[in-house]
């Protein structure tokens, strides 16, 4: 059944159209790992990551994984994935996306409590 799991998330068939954006690659990645698919997991939490930097399960896995194999350079593998610049532009894009998907949200408390 976990084929089925990961058809169902892969729906746009790569790590890019995965369903629920950075929950939705976490899931995937916790898929790959049961079907034995330890680099594929690894993509997948190093994806989540890239777009969601705070999601903790994820940086477990990720770590667990990297850390526990020995094919893996976990310092470079980690200075691709996690930098500065990586984090500081996920707040830019995650603040234009919720003030644009949400009129309103943007505006001052003050402004919104004269109205």
């Amino acid at each position: 059944r976990w084929d089925l799991a990961e058809d169902a998330l892969l729906s746009g068939g790569t790590l890019n159209d995965v369903v629920n954006g950075a929950a939705g690659l976490f899931l995937l990645g916790q898929v790959q790992e049961r079907q034995g698919r330890r680099e594929q997991a690894v993509q997948c939490y190093a994806k989540c990551l890239q777009d969601c930097p705070f999601m903790w399960d994820a940086y477990e896995r990720w770590s667990w994984l990297v850390l526990g194999s020995p094919s893996t350079a976990p310092a470079s593998l980690a200075a691709t994935t996690f930098s500065d610049e990586k984090f500081a532009q996920s707040f830019v894009t995650k603040e234009a996306s919720s003030t644009t998907s949400r009129p309103g949200f943007g505006s001052h408390a003050s402004d919104r409590l004269s109205r």
